[in-house]
């Protein structure tokens, strides 16, 4: 049935993500991630498979084995990198992308909730309800940030139900604010190696970051 590959952002990071459409379940997934902001752009494809991606970083601490000019020269840099085929993380547990698009958001490892106010809800729930990182444990400290943030998000969620006009735009902008603060957090663990990449990954781009856009697309 062949491989998809995506190009993605979680917040101020790129990712690029292979799916095998033959095994549901499993994707190699790649964070490309720094200190600053890193803006994917572009993704190709060689006859074997290895990817391109093509981003502007404005970090200084990029992972740049091999490169023609491994440091930030200043400002924002364009770059190219290449991921060789099947390397990268891999995440179970994924659903495979119905198209072959190579410019899609990676979808949910979680329920597929509807939008609005009730797919918000739908979407906390699932965090709530069950492990960030499925069989790798996360560690405590964040996990208490987290488990804090998402209280804050479940009460303003409460009131953007209850209110209508200016009162839900800012209970709604309150939910974003937690929400990127548990991104923000998260990138500094890993950053700090007190989280993997693939935890991390999972976390940002796809625990979070759904949850971010179903609340970001709410009147």
């Amino acid at each position: 049935m062949g491989h998809v590959h995506v190009l993605g952002q979680a917040g101020d990071h790129a990712f690029a993500a292979e799916f095998d459409l033959a095994n549901s379940e499993r994707a190699v997934c790649s964070l490309l991630a720094g200190s600053g902001t890193d803006q994917a752009s572009a993704i190709a494809l060689d006859a074997d498979g290895d990817t391109y991606v093509g981003l502007t970083t404005s970090s200084t601490d990029l992972a740049v084995p091999g490169a023609h000019q491994p440091t930030n020269a200043g400002g924002k840099d364009a770059f190219v990198a290449k991921i060789a085929a099947g390397v990268g993380d891999t995440i179970t547990n994924c659903p495979a992308p119905s198209t072959t698009t190579t410019s899609l958001p990676l979808p949910s490892c979680r329920a597929q909730c509807g939008d609005g106010l009730s797919g918000a809800q739908c979407r906390l729930n699932d965090l709530l309800a069950g492990p960030l990182c499925g069989d790798e444990a996360v560690d405590a400290k964040l996990q208490a940030f987290i488990t804090r943030k998402l209280s804050g998000v479940q009460a303003l969620l409460a009131k953007a139900a209850a209110t209508t006009g200016r009162k839900r735009h800012r209970a709604l902008k309150g939910m974003d604010h937690r929400l990127a603060a548990i991104q923000n957090r998260t990138r500094r663990d890993v950053r700090k190696r007190e989280v993997s990449f693939r935890c991390g990954y999972i976390i940002i781009a796809q625990e979070i970051m759904p949850l971010r856009q179903t609340i970001m697309a709410i009147r």
